[in-house]
């Protein structure tokens, strides 16, 4: 998911600061063979076929990671959730007596109104970012067709959006009416997806805690090599390598592979919901998300810390959308909500992980971008005011057959576990610091 939601927020939240690189250094004891084991993870995952939510591909990937998380001695268990998602059956659009059937709509079905007469709003699909920016949206019924940005049109706060397709776009453009109608028909289906969690160090349950997380359903039609067999495969190699590291007393290190996160993060919502007390006690958590590309790493570092809740590990997510899609299983829709907008833009990365990120990637020698929210499962956590950040790549394609594992850049899934390997024993070492400064 992570572009669907990041390339927006980038836009708004990147401060684009300049690429950080100096001495070589590994961290100790960090296995020579760790990007090679990683894309062989990919590849595995790869060949189960598409793994969309609630599908068998996604248990079997549920399966495959429990399996190898558990040979390395970690305590692992599966967490079954349940989740809703809207079904479109039919959609139609009217416009000065024409009635079209848009391809994808922007709405909200959970409110009980699927009906929208509004004044439309044509929007070129070439729409230049500037001259999307001096629209008024707001309350309007948005006509568009690709490629107009799905989530910088949501931000412009339109009430709903029809996208049409090329022709029937250029159709209906040149009418000018004062109400225009979106009409939309369906159900509510009912989804089981997972989360898989596997612990390592202490068993205490008021143990602080460092998660390293990484979704492993793809989109659908997609094996999801890239996005984001990737990045599970990274997490997977970051347990062998913590496994057999010393860690530090009264800490434990997490690692969560999410399932349902494509359908709108429902996997870490879930997971946010079942561990809030232990989220309160997290001091860090790191997600993978498309890390095989050839460009980057990106890391989240800028952005700073605003938007908290009062009270760690607060979900914020309206109550209503707790268990819910905000898109559709087949991409037939995507919510449109200016409250999760709001949640979506929080960020939570103070001035020591910002120095800590920037200090590892300095000891290793590698080149990272930092940047704003990547969008992902980090920002479920990040709105309930725990410290996280996130890792990423570009230059794939992904979201489609496309995403096989002969894009995926092996050296790059070794690059960003050196990263995430030195960032996380940056942190397992702030916590000894301050253990020993309390006592």
């Amino acid at each position: 998911m992570r572009r669907h939601i990041g390339l927006a927020l980038v836009c708004l939240a990147s401060t684009g600061a300049s690429a950080i690189a100096q001495e070589p250094g590994v961290p100790a004891g960090f296995p020579g063979d760790f990007a090679r084991r990683a894309a062989g993870h990919v590849a595995s995952l790869a060949r189960l076929g598409p793994r969309l939510a609630g599908s068998a591909g996604e248990r079997d990937a549920a399966g495959y990671v429990r399996d190898r998380l558990a040979a390395l001695g970690l305590d692992v268990r599966i967490e079954p959730f349940e989740f809703e998602a809207f079904v479109v059956e039919r959609a139609e659009l009217t416009l000065c007596g024409a009635r079209v059937g848009p391809r994808v709509v922007g709405f909200n079905p959970y409110q009980g109104d699927l009906s929208y007469d509004s004044e439309p709003m044509f929007v070129r699909p070439d729409i230049s970012g500037d001259e999307l920016g001096r629209l008024d949206l707001r309350g309007r019924l948005v006509v568009t067709a690709d490629p107009a940005p799905y989530f910088v049109l949501m931000f412009a706060r339109p009430r709903a959006i029809a996208y049409l397709d090329a022709e029937e776009y250029a159709a209906v453009a040149t009418r000018r009416c004062a109400v225009g109608r979106l009409q939309v028909m369906g159900t509510l289906e009912r989804y089981a997806s997972a989360n898989v969690v596997g612990s390592l160090g202490s068993r205490d349950r008021d143990a602080r805690e460092i998660i390293i997380s990484a979704h492993y359903d793809s989109y659908r039609r997609s094996p999801g090599a890239d996005d984001n067999a990737s990045g599970v495969g990274v997490l997977i190699e970051l347990a062998r390598y913590l496994a057999a590291a010393d860690g530090e007393p009264g800490l434990r290190v997490k690692f969560v592979a999410f399932g349902a996160e494509e359908m709108g993060v429902v996997g870490s919502r879930a997971y946010l919901d079942a561990h809030r007390e232990e989220v309160r006690r997290c001091e860090l958590l790191l997600n993978l998300d498309q890390v095989g590309g050839p460009r980057g790493p990106y890391v989240e570092m800028t952005g700073g810390v605003t938007g908290l809740p009062d009270s760690t590990g607060t979900n914020r997510f309206p109550s209503y959308l707790r268990n819910r899609a905000l898109e559709g299983m087949d991409g037939r829709w995507r919510l449109v909500d200016q409250s999760v907008l709001g949640l979506l833009a929080v960020s939570n990365r103070p001035p020591w992980l910002v120095d800590l990120i920037a200090g590892s990637a300095a000891a290793l020698g590698h080149e990272v971008v930092p940047t704003g929210s990547l969008g992902s499962d980090q920002l479920v956590f990040t709105q309930a005011g725990v410290v996280a950040t996130g890792i990423g790549t570009s230059g794939n394609v992904y979201h489609g057959p496309q995403d096989v594992p002969g894009q995926v850049v092996a050296d790059q899934l070794g690059v960003v576990g050196r990263l995430a390997a030195t960032i996380v024993r940056g942190a397992m070492e702030r916590h000894r610091r301050e253990q020993a400064d309390r006592h």
